[in-house]
């Protein structure tokens, strides 16, 4: 009976003393990228590793005006 609760108290102490250990270290994120509309990069920002903002959000995405290259029919050599 003695051993039973001596090994209740250890496993008692245990499971205290891990739900008390902080967690206040660095933070790492991943290493993504997201293409902001103006073409522009952004990377994740520590503590809670959200997309860093845009530098300029009301800009509209770039659309191309390039036309598709026009090939000729024959090719001379």
């Amino acid at each position: 009976m003695d051993s039973k609760i001596i090994w209740c108290g250890l496993l008692l102490i245990v499971v205290v003393s891990g739900c008390l250990q902080e967690t206040s270290g660095p933070v790492a994120c991943t290493a993504d990228a997201k293409i902001c509309p103006d073409g522009s990069a952004v990377g994740r920002v520590a503590p809670d590793c959200e997309f860093a903002p845009c530098s300029s959000d009301s800009v509209e995405p770039v659309t191309s005006t390039r036309r598709p290259t026009q090939f000729p029919d024959t090719l001379k050599a």
